[in-house]
């Protein structure tokens, strides 16, 4: 699990598709997120379903499935201003909306799954602010990777995070060994960020805090 920083904003990427870091709760062990590629509307150039890679994410809240429907062809008893929104309030192109896994009255040749909250409901399913802003406002999950083995080692008295090499749970002290390992390394009292956009570590059970310092960016 890899975040990367860019003019002050946090992404992370999950099963190929990038999320803005809207929130990160360290004792709750919560980001919430948002996908980038709905950010400009309802029809992003890559049709790809929200998925958690279930080995390090659960979804932290109550979330029901919409399904949005593409390409859509037409019949006599259904066109687009049938219970569709415009992709953006500019375009010409639709998207079809619908709740859980129920199929449209028409033949469509894609479809994406995206989570939104309970409060959303079939009322809404025509207004195009409602949905955008339902998609926008993201989502949140909660990582359970290493979780147990992050508390031995914040037992410890260490601070736990992921090897950027390894991709393993590590265990890093500040002052000598943890008793969780028998040669740990040492944790750096800062780290120093040079090329805005590069990937760093990120700390299970400690979210860095970001100061900024010219051209880099220190996380301490």
């Amino acid at each position: 699990m890899q975040l990367t920083c860019q003019d002050n904003i946090t992404y992370i990427t999950i099963k190929d598709v990038r999320y803005q870091v809207l929130e990160a709760n360290q004792t709750e062990h919560t980001l919430k997120i948002t996908r980038m590629d709905y950010l400009q509307g309802l029809c992003p150039s890559k049709l790809v379903n929200t998925s958690l890679d279930t080995d390090l994410f659960v979804y932290g809240s109550d979330y029901k499935n919409l399904t949005l429907f593409y390409g859509c062809a037409l019949s006599n008893s259904w066109s687009p201003t049938n219970r569709s929104l415009p992709c953006n309030e500019a375009s010409g192109e639709y998207v079809y909306p619908q709740f859980g896994s129920l199929l449209p009255p028409v033949l469509c040749k894609a479809s994406v799954v995206v989570p939104v909250p309970p409060s959303l409901i079939d009322n809404d399913i025509n207004d195009f602010n409602k949905i955008y802003t339902a998609i926008r406002d993201g989502f949140v999950v909660r990582w359970i990777g290493g979780i147990e083995e992050c508390m031995k080692c914040e037992k410890s008295g260490g601070v736990c995070g992921i090897d950027w090499y390894s991709n393993q749970t590590t265990c890093y002290c500040r002052d000598g060994p943890c008793s969780y390992l028998s040669s740990p390394p040492v944790i750096p009292t800062q780290l120093v960020l040079y090329d805005v956009g590069q990937t760093v570590k990120v700390y299970l059970g400690l979210i860095p805090r970001v100061l900024p310092l010219g051209n880099s960016e220190v996380f301490t």
